[in-house]
């Protein structure tokens, strides 16, 4: 009896034993596969967490650019590009995106001059009243799209302020100024051909002949008045005292009158072209041109010569 209870009391101290020697590896073991189950966790979620990221990230692109800040947007995209996100497409949308907005971002070129063509490059340049360059270096400027005011600062010259619209697609739009005005271009020079002394040619003189064939032709128009006229009142005196049982010879008178009268209208008609022919061809005032009127009864009329020298 005794035998088998010390059997049993030595069974028991050899387990506790056994207990005690294997529990703090037990415990280790536990703790050890714990933590195994937190990483493993801990990596299942990050996953989701960077998935989520980029597809937060390439929204908020995207909503920049409907916003036409192209230049946040394409920020957003590149940001969005470098991170490892789960999904492949948001990647590659990320990317296109990106090189997409590179080419629609505008870029403007600054240059300045002064009125004679000499390039500036000490030039302040403004944005809407912001500062946007201290100086001109010819680097192209990248804006989002819109209208904006630039005002041009430089010494000696008066500010320039110009407005212009960036356009989506414009790259390196040159932006130019120019500073200063041109003077005013002096008075041209007179011709030398031509003196202030030189005065234009005086009138031209009416040679003597024309007045002299210019009087014979107003005496002859005057007796060609005077025979008409008086061979009408002849005519009709004639006519109330006697028609139709006249003398012939009182006839005659009255129609001799009128043949006469045509004497002096062909002279004073003679004279008349002279005096315009002597005019129009004479030369120098030093040689008066002459004329020579003649004037030769005919049958039923007379006849007139005229002969100038010139």
């Amino acid at each position: 009896m005794l035998k088998s209870k010390i059997t049993g009391f030595s069974a028991v101290l050899g387990l506790c034993a056994l207990t005690g020697l294997f529990a703090p590896r037990l415990a280790q073991a536990q703790e050890a596969e714990a933590s195994e189950s937190e990483a493993g966790g801990a990596s299942e979620a990050e996953p989701q967490a960077e998935s989520d990221n980029c597809a937060d990230v390439y929204e908020r692109a995207q909503r920049e650019k409907l916003e036409m800040k192209f230049k946040q947007a394409r920020e957003s995209a590149k940001h969005c590009s470098q991170l490892e996100c789960s999904v492949a497409a948001i990647t590659h949308e990320c990317i296109k995106l990106y090189e997409q907005l590179g080419s629609e971002i505008p870029t403007l070129v600054f240059s300045a001059k002064t009125w004679d063509g000499t390039a500036l490059v000490d030039v302040k340049v403004e944005m809407n009243g912001e500062p946007l360059l201290d100086r001109l270096d010819g680097t192209p400027v990248s804006l989002d799209p819109g209208t904006y005011e630039f005002r041009f600062e430089t010494a000696g010259y008066d500010p320039k302020v110009s407005t212009y619209v960036a356009r989506v697609g414009d790259t390196n739009r040159l932006i130019e100024v120019v500073f200063g005005e041109a003077p005013p271009a002096p008075p041209s020079a007179p011709d030398a051909s031509f003196s202030s002394t030189q005065l234009p040619p005086p009138p031209k003189e009416i040679p003597i002949a024309s007045y002299v064939l210019g009087g014979v032709s107003l005496l002859g128009f005057g007796a060609f008045g005077y025979l008409r006229f008086s061979g009408i009142q002849d005519y009709n005196e004639l006519n109330a005292k006697c028609a139709p049982e006249c003398k012939e010879e009182d006839v005659q008178d009255i129609r001799t009158k009128f043949r006469a009268s045509y004497i002096p209208l062909g002279v004073g008609v003679a004279a008349l072209g002279g005096a315009i022919l002597v005019y129009a061809v004479a030369g120098d005032s030093s040689s008066d041109p002459q004329a020579d009127v003649s004037i030769v009864p005919t049958i039923g009329g007379a006849g007139a010569h005229l002969r100038a020298r010139f």
